[in-house]
């Protein structure tokens, strides 16, 4: 039940891909010099960081509805 629910949402890596790649994309244009790119990425960094909330967020919303789902009585038709 809930497993069929949560294959419904992208992995984290594909959710988050162009983030990621904005992040390792500003860290090369700095030569991966953490002294450089620590303040340079910064935005980079916080969006990546937002988007692997966002997608913890749905995960953990998705797989709560599944455990709802299974966890209610079924509806009498009136």
């Amino acid at each position: 039940m809930g497993a069929s629910q949560s294959s419904d949402l992208p992995s984290m890596d594909s959710f988050c891909s162009k983030l990621a790649i904005a992040s390792k994309k500003c860290m090369n244009e700095h030569d991966f010099d953490r002294e450089k790119y620590r303040s340079a990425c910064v935005q980079q960094f916080r969006d990546y960081r937002d988007c692997k909330q966002r997608w913890h967020d749905l995960k953990r919303q998705i797989l709560s509805e599944g455990a709802s789902a299974a966890q209610a009585p079924p509806q009498a038709d009136k």
